[in-house]
């Protein structure tokens, strides 16, 4: 509940150790936390993301609702990602790297603009 526009790639590398962030309600176009290797929980919900990029190291949690996502891209793949909501966004494919997530237990993908599943 702020009026963050932007945060910036070359200044999280002070905040590397940081495994929760909460971002919610803020005016953001795009967002690359890339560089936060041990975020386990992201909170970036009622933004206006239009892509997301995070490291998949640590990553567990990801609340990424009601933005404009089109594109979503975390690397490597998020071995330990069991929560995923991506519900009320432009997507129209998921990632490929969806399938490979071994112990995903809920996502979420509503309301989006979705024609098919990857197998």
């Amino acid at each position: 509940l702020n009026g963050l526009r932007l945060v910036k790639s070359e200044s999280l590398e002070a905040v590397s150790q940081v495994t929760q962030l909460d971002l919610r309600d803020n005016c953001l176009g795009s967002l690359d936390l890339s560089s936060v290797c041990n975020l386990e929980t992201l909170h970036c919900q009622r933004n206006q993301l239009g892509t997301l990029t995070l490291s998949g190291f640590t990553l567990r949690m990801l609340h990424a609702s009601s933005n404009r996502l089109t594109t979503v891209n975390i690397y490597p793949v998020p071995n330990q990602l069991t929560h995923m909501d991506l519900s009320q966004n432009l997507l129209e494919y998921l990632p490929d790297w969806v399938c490979d997530c071994r112990k995903i237990e809920m996502l979420d993908v509503t309301h989006n603009l979705l024609s098919e599943l990857p197998s």
